[in-house]
């Protein structure tokens, strides 16, 4: 049931039942003892707390008496029929949803509860259920009455504000078709009708059943019964259920699928039985239509779509986890964070966290004094250092007091995207309230790297879990740390990426080793000292997948620049980049870039630039010795003090002596020139993209009359004016998102 959006009612108290003088004028006793006799509250038992832990006491003493010391929360109203069972709202009791509570009971005028035993009929489009509850006898019911008349008087009698039940007076207004296919008619009427009111009976003059109270008008007076034929006229027991899913994903811009979900089985069954059954089939539905979804969006996500070759040519030095998702004009593009938020936690850790839609990330920087292995084996520990950072709040008697804990996770298990990076996925139900927080996150070098969603159950459980999975693939974000921080993450094993497996990484003072294969880093530096302070940056982006026919078949996740900091105090840094040869439909900003490069042309021209603070130098390293690995090797190397010219030129030859094993001088100069001739001829064609199938241009990020979304920005500001050494790698500048 969706407790989640009735707990409001929780803040109320039932009281005995209340009828004005002027009804009392208007309807005799027998009616009036009647309604005391047939309507009832519904009540769901109050959950047990005590897994969550607070910055304070919960101020209790803010709720009125009642509600402080009520075992139950009332959330609507039912009533006795002729046949001696009882008739309520489906909504109420919402059986195939998930919920922290599932005892659902009725009370009486005495005070008695009595739990819902077996379920007749039960039917989510219409709105009602029909059961009887166990020790339960019925002394009255109601009189019905299947023909109506508009414009006349009726009674709306129910449990209004969970506030005890009330006798209201308004007029039957008129009918209204239901909004899928007109099936039936709604009947509309001007009686108050209030939270709580829902699942009680619609009276007309003569105090006789006329509809079943389900909804009421958000911003008019008009409300809404289901007329009582509706439900009396079903001969074969049956739970019922016909839903319009309409589904969309944050990744797509204005994406709605509509689909229906439909089920039926026969009844009566036991209420725990049937609601067992239905979770389980809707659950298994929801997980079939996702898969469906996926198989419709195969194709029309990156790599395959207009934007792809912007962000395959990309390098992203992004610190704070970012987004491919598509923008208003259905290309696809980087999207982060519009603003982010830096909290201090224990022990010198950091949470830094912004929203993107809907969704929240975080760049976890985890403490020093708390190891890897300690936060991952115990969920417990993990979210309580994220909520030192990311305030959570419970809303009490008008007071926010803060989350300190949610104790241990429902679930800590582990999920592969597919580049094979292992996220560590959390989930964490609240113990007064049906909501739950889905957390995914993923070890770095400095602690974790986070998307995370809080959200109803049902929502979390149907959608969110399978919305993840798929979004894994679609997150952006570099590896850094310290030397001592990546030296403790490179132990994670089996948690760690497949790329990252196996990677040997060794320094001594002036003698550095990292990674394996085709990325290996080994080189001497002796004017270079390396530490546990130094820090290194571990940039990735992506590389096209063809099949036998040379069309693209996907991307592989993959290192494109490594950038180590020697922290000094007065700090050298090496930035080596690998700089993917133009592929077909590159943005004419990159082919530029590439063809400055390739072609020496300043600033790349092996000149030592002389800033205010900084010495600076670009220039080509050798090429990988993978024959296949079409790349160029820039280098960058900058030193903070203006004078160090010979350091600078220490750097550089040691650097172009040392590095990638087994790389020659004559394959850098092979490349150069086989390379040459394309780009000569490829720097003034159009972007019409063998990739995409779509214009590419260095004008994607166009204005239009509609909002635009921003997008990563396709100029390569690598030019003299803008050589800042704090500037992030080419391509990596991410305007603020806005909501789809």
């Amino acid at each position: 049931m969706k407790f989640s959006k009735i707990c409001v009612v929780c803040f109320f108290h039932l009281v005995m039942i209340s009828v004005g003088s002027l009804f009392s004028q208007q309807i005799d006793q027998l009616l009036l003892s009647r309604i005391e006799h047939c309507v009832f509250e519904v009540v769901l038992e109050k959950p047990k707390e005590g897994k969550l832990e607070y910055a304070k006491k919960l101020p209790y003493e803010n709720l009125p008496y009642k509600v402080r010391n009520d075992k139950y929360i009332p959330v609507g109203t039912a009533f006795a029929l002729p046949s001696g069972k009882l008739i309520s709202a489906a909504h109420l009791f919402s059986l195939e949803k998930q919920s922290i509570t599932n005892k659902i009971f009725i009370r009486d005028r005495k005070k008695q509860i009595f739990p819902i035993k077996n379920v007749y009929f039960y039917d989510d489009s219409k709105d009602y259920i029909i059961f009887d509850a166990q020790g339960f006898t019925i002394e009255e019911q109601f009189n019905t009455n299947s023909n109506y008349v508009l414009n006349e008087i009726v009674y709306t009698v129910g449990n209004a504000l969970g506030d005890g039940i009330i006798l209201r007076e308004g007029l039957l207004t008129s009918t209204t078709l239901e909004s899928q296919n007109g099936s039936w008619e709604w009947l509309r009427f001007s009686a108050p009708a209030s939270p709580g009111n829902s699942g009680g009976p619609l009276l007309n003059k003569n105090g006789e059943v006329i509809g079943i109270i389900v909804m009421k008008s958000a911003n008019e007076n008009l409300n809404y019964a289901l007329p009582i034929s509706y439900a009396l006229s079903q001969e074969e027991p049956m739970a019922i259920l016909h839903k319009r899913i309409k589904y969309s994903i944050a990744l797509f811009n204005n994406y709605v699928s509509n689909s229906y979900y439909d089920f039926s089985t026969q009844l009566p069954l036991p209420i725990d039985e049937l609601r067992s059954l239905l979770q389980k089939d809707y659950e298994r539905w929801m997980k079939d239509h996702f898969s469906l979804l996926k198989q419709e969006w195969e194709g029309k996500t990156f790599p395959f779509t207009k934007g792809s070759s912007s962000i395959i040519h990309s390098i992203n030095n992004i610190e704070f986890p970012s987004i491919i998702a598509q923008r208003q004009d259905g290309g696809w593009a980087l999207f982060g964070a519009s603003s982010i938020s830096n909290s201090d936690i224990e022990s010198g850790g950091v949470v830094r966290y912004g929203t993107i839609g809907a969704l929240t990330f975080s760049h976890f920087i985890k403490p020093s004094s708390i190891s890897f292995d300690t936060i991952l084996g115990n969920s417990k520990i993990f979210m309580d250092l994220l909520l030192q950072g990311i305030p959570f709040y419970r809303e009490m008697g008008g007071e926010s007091v803060s989350i300190t804990s949610m104790g241990k996770a429902d679930s800590f298990s582990n999920f592969d995207d597919s580049f094979g990076r292992r996220w560590i996925v959390g989930q964490w139900t609240m113990d007064y309230v049906d909501m739950k927080l889905l957390v995914y996150a993923l070890p770095v070098p400095d602690g974790f790297i986070c998307f995370m969603r809080f959200d109803s159950i049902d929502n979390i459980d149907n959608n969110y879990v399978y919305d993840f999975q798929f979004m894994c693939d679609f997150i952006c974000f570099c590896y850094q740390g310290t030397f001592s921080q990546w030296k403790e993450f490179l132990t994670l094993g089996d948690k760690l990426p497949s790329i990252l497996k196996d990677v040997v990484f060794n320094y001594n003072k002036g003698e550095i080793e990292f990674g394996k294969d085709n990325f290996l880093f080994k080189n001497s530096f002796s004017g270079i000292v390396w530490s546990n302070d130094s820090a290194m940056t571990l940039c990735f982006s992506y590389d096209p997948i063809y099949n036998d026919d040379n069309k693209m078949a996907g991307v592989s996740w993959v290192p494109r620049a490594t950038i180590l900091n020697d922290n000094e105090i007065i700090p050298s840094k090496i930035e080596i980049k690998k700089m993917l040869a133009p592929l077909e439909g590159a943005p004419d900003s990159y082919v530029r870039l590439y063809n400055q490069v390739i072609h020496s042309i300043y600033p790349y021209d092996g000149h030592t630039i002389s800033g205010a603070t900084f010495l600076q130098k670009y220039f080509v390293l050798n090429p990988s010795d993978n024959k296949t690995d079409n790349r160029l090797l820039l280098a960058t190397i900058t030193h903070y003090h203006p004078e160090h010219k010979e350091i600078i030129a220490t750097i550089d030859r040691e650097l172009k002596d040392g590095f990638m094993v087994g790389v020659t001088t004559k394959e850098k100069e092979s490349l150069i020139a086989n390379t040459k001739s394309d780009l000569d001829s490829n720097s003034n064609t159009s972007s019409d993209s063998a990739l995409t199938h779509e214009s590419s241009t260095a004008n994607d990020n166009s204005s239009s009359s509609e909002l635009e979304l921003p997008v990563l920005d396709d100029e390569l500001k690598l030019t003299p004016s803008t050589l800042d050494p704090n500037a992030p790698l080419p391509n990596q500048e991410i305007r603020p998102w806005q909501s789809y």
